[in-house]
Formats: structure tokens, sequence, C-alpha cells
């Protein structure tokens, strides 16, 4: 406790010194704070313009293949994807949609499953049975539809050279925007999908027909419909569907461009930081060495009424924690008020999102790395200045 009240007064007494030093803490820490709160904000901006939607997550599958149901289950427990349901022949997923207040034909249909990025994207809960629908936003302004509506898709098919035609019934449960389903699409279970191709082709599904000749010998999909877990997952995902002989059509070319900024970001950020800390360290040390060169008399004093070096140790570390403190308080007041500044400049750009920002763990890193530093130079200009000579040495040379 003595040599928290000796190094508190100690300061009082030496304010201007000391005032001198948190400034200089404030000059290496303020731009520092800025800048990764830069790189933070940037970053996070631009990967929320990639995954605001989760059309951007989509890879889809060019062309039809003879995916087995194990191909499928090992895709669902990739931890890299976050949703996957098998898909029928481009060719079997078209049917024509009729509604109490209109017709569409050439409707594509797509399988959706619980987890369904668009549905959860939509805030629209999952089908819970065979009878729902979902429709995007082209598909309900020509029909004229609402949730509630009760709509009939039929399938059309050419059997034994006569041309046949299935009709179910299902109810609209949700109609997803033109950014989650651009084109004239519904949304309906696996089933439904699979009984639409499995009645193309000739047999009887429960949906549709009657269920007297369901497929019973269904051995692969010809695709699926998958969506990355984020964004840095795409690119691992093209590469093992790649080798597994499966081409898919992705945004990887934008989240190329982001990795690309990332680094480009990251290498500034060094340089930048390597610069300053190198300056900022130089200056602290200068500070602190001169500081302690003033209080080599008083210091040699007090070592001969019986201050041990560990005294004169802990004394000078607790001066250095107060000043390192008030340093990291002040440069994230000014670090605050930069951002504020910066983003009322670039708030027409940027719209709601944030400019510059830290994470709570990235503040505690810097104003941990900061006392630490502070430290080191604070033990370092002791033993330089204060505890390379005996006291009595100082003193008869009357410093």
């Amino acid at each position: 406790m003595s040599c928290l009240i000796l190094a508190w007064r100690d300061l009082r007494f030496n304010a201007g010194m000391s005032s001198c030093i948190v400034l200089a803490l404030c000059a290496v820490l303020t731009p520092l704070l800025i800048i990764f709160g830069l790189r933070t904000g940037v970053l996070a901006h631009l990967e929320a313009n990639l995954t605001s939607s989760p059309v951007n997550l989509e890879l889809k599958l060019t062309g039809n293949y003879q995916l087995k149901p194990d191909f499928i289950k090992a895709l669902q427990q990739d931890p890299a994807v976050a949703f996957v349901v098998p898909l029928t022949r481009s060719l079997s997923v078209g049917c024509n949609l009729r509604a109490p207040h209109g017709r569409l034909s050439g409707v594509s249909a797509i399988p959706t499953a619980a987890g369904d990025p668009l549905l959860v994207a939509a805030h629209l809960p999952p089908a819970t049975d065979d009878s729902a629908i979902y429709v995007s936003a082209s598909v309900a302004q020509k029909a004229q539809l609402q949730v509630g509506d009760s709509v009939t898709l039929s399938v059309q098919r050419e059997l034994e050279g006569k041309q046949q035609a299935a009709r179910a019934s299902f109810e609209v449960k949700g109609i997803l925007s033109r950014a989650l389903l651009p084109t004239d699409s519904i949304l309906v279970t696996v089933p439904v999908i699979l009984a639409m191709e499995d009645y193309r082709d000739g047999f009887e599904p429960a949906i549709f027909s009657d269920n007297s000749k369901p497929n019973t010998t269904r051995q692969y999909f010809a695709k699926v419909r998958l969506y990355a877990r984020d964004i840095y997952a795409v690119e691992p995902l093209v590469e093992r569907l790649e080798q597994a002989g499966i081409s898919t059509h992705s945004k990887i070319a934008q989240i190329s461009e982001l990795k690309a900024i990332n680094r480009a970001l990251s290498a500034i950020v060094q340089v930048i930081t390597a610069v300053t800390l190198v300056g900022g360290i130089g200056a602290l040390w200068g500070l602190l060495s001169a500081a302690l060169a003033l209080k080599r008399e008083s210091f040699a004093m007090l070592r001969l009424m019986g201050f041990t070096p560990g005294m004169v140790y802990l004394t000078a570390w607790l001066e250095s924690l107060i000043l390192g403190l008030c340093g990291v308080a002040i440069s994230a007041l000014l670090c605050k008020l930069g951002s504020l500044i910066l983003q009322q400049l670039f708030a027409a750009i940027l719209g709601g999102s944030q400019l510059s920002f830290l994470t709570l763990a990235q503040w505690g890193y810097f104003a941990l790395g900061a006392l630490v530093v502070l430290t080191l130079l604070t033990l370092g200009a002791v033993k330089r200045q204060l505890l390379a000579q005996t006291p009595a040495a100082i003193m008869r040379r009357g410093e």
C-alpha cells in the first residue's frame, strides 16, 4: 500500500512528465485503434453484403449427375454445408399452376425442407406437410395469390403415345421476395418433387396419382440443392465437389475479391502497426528514461533508508500501470470520437452499417498489450537508471 501511495504522489508531483507519457501512449494507441476498427468494420460491411442474402451461399450444380443417397448424406453431415436436399432432373421440375384468379405455365418447382435458408431469410415457417407450397413474388403477382389461397399444380407426361396430366392441390404458406426468388418458382417438399419426376417416368406415385405403382427402384438423384455454411466455406465446398467430378456455379468470384481485400487490408495494417510501434516504443522509452533519471537522487535516498530494489520496481510499475490505464482510456475515447466522425462522413454510402468498430476481445487485447509493453519498458528503464549504480555512488556524484 505504501508503494501505491508513493507512486500516486510521485505522479502528481511530476504531473507534467506524467502527462507527456500519457499523451505519447495515446499517440501510439489511438491511430492503431482507429485503423484496426476500420479494417474490422470494412470487412464486416463487405461480408454482410455477401451474406445478407442466402442466394450468395448457394452452389448450383451445372448438369445432371448420378448422386447416390450416401453422397447426399455425407454432404448433410459436412460442417461446411448449411442446407442440402436432393433434386431431380432439370426437365422434371417444370409444372403448370392454376389459381382462382389466374394460371401460369412453366413454373419451376424447388425442393424445400426444414432449415431452408430462403424460408429462414423470409421469416417463414418450414413446410409441415406435403400440401404446403411457397411461391415467388412474381408468381404471386401474376396469379394474384395471397397466403392461404389454394392452388393446383398439374404435371404432364406422354405414356404409350398418349398425353396425360395429373393434378394435386396445395395451400400457399408464404410468398418470397424477388431478392430471394427472382424467377417464376415455387417451393414444395422433396416428396412432391420426386413424385413429379416419378409420374413423368411412368410411375403412379401417391402424389399426382393413386400410388398404384410407386417408384421403389430409385438409386440416385440428378442434383442437389446446396448452400454453404458461410462465404468462407464456399470455396472449399466447390473444390471438394470438383474433385468428385461435379461442376458448380457460385459466387466464388465475389468471395475471392473479399478475401483479396482482407489480405490487402491486413498487409496495410501490419506495416502501419510496425512503423507506429517502433516510433512509439522509442518515444516511450526516451520519456520513461528521462522521467526516472530525474528521480535518481530521490530513489537513492529511499534505498539508503531501507527501500529494497523490489520495492523500487513495484513503485515504478504501479506508476506505469496508472499511466497506462489513463492512456488506454483516453485512447478509447479518442477512437470512439474518430469513429463517429468517419461514420458521419460516410453515412450516405454505408446506410446503416458501421464503418469502424472493435469487438470486446479486440479492446481487451489492445489494453493488455499496451500495459505489457509499458511494463517491460518501465522495468528496463528502472534497471538502467535507478539500479545500475549503488545509492552511495549516486549521492557522491550529486545526481
